[in-house]
């Protein structure tokens, strides 16, 4: 029987360990790298999803200030007290211009982050293309809304009595159905 030389000896368990070693850091390697992208997905997601929500707050805060200023302007011009209306009258002009200005945009974000639905019902075709009468939108409630707190706020100026009071309260029951319709769909996707 021939013996086996040393070097042939430990040349198995040398190739053993070292193999081991190479395998083992690759895999370590490729786990700490899977780990790495799970957890920055999952930060990119979650840095997404605020974003999302600090664009939904931007645009229901909106809704809800035109909608304050409409009410109080209504209330005011109700009760006779028509310097607070005059008083009222820059503030509503400024919303209504960020409203208008912002519309497009809006409606975009919401078409990205929820669905072309949820975009229609803020804002439709048929109010982009002027067609006031057919479309149930957010939008168009508060365009036909702006136009009898318009009338109200001229008459003011002219030191009138407002004769459009009970149309302005009927629209402004509509913009506040359809806020609430259009809130209920937006609350439940979150």
């Amino acid at each position: 029987m021939s013996e086996v030389p040393w070097k042939e000896k430990l040349l198995v368990p040398v190739v053993s360990i070292v193999l081991t070693g190479v395998v083992g850091s690759g895999l370590t390697v490729l786990f700490n790298h899977l780990d790495w992208k799970s957890r920055t997905k999952f930060e990119a997601d979650k840095i997404a999803i605020e974003n999302r929500r600090t664009e939904i707050k931007k645009i229901m805060a909106l809704c809800q200030q035109r909608f304050f200023l409409s009410n109080m302007i209504y209330k005011y011009a109700d009760e006779s007290d028509y310097e607070s209306v005059k008083n009222l009258d820059a503030e509503y002009t400024k919303v209504v211009r960020d409203w208008n200005f912002n519309l497009h945009i809006n409606r975009l974000l919401l078409e990205q982050i929820f669905s072309p639905s949820v975009a229609e019902q803020f804002c439709d075709e048929d109010i982009l293309k002027g067609d006031v009468k057919n479309s149930a939108s957010v939008h168009s409630r508060f365009y036909l809304l702006g136009k009898e707190v318009g009338y109200v706020l001229k008459q003011i100026k002219r030191n009138e009595k407002p004769i459009n009071l009970v149309e302005c309260h009927n629209k402004l029951k509509d913009v506040g159905t359809a806020l609430e319709d259009f809130y209920r769909n937006i609350i439940a996707y979150y």
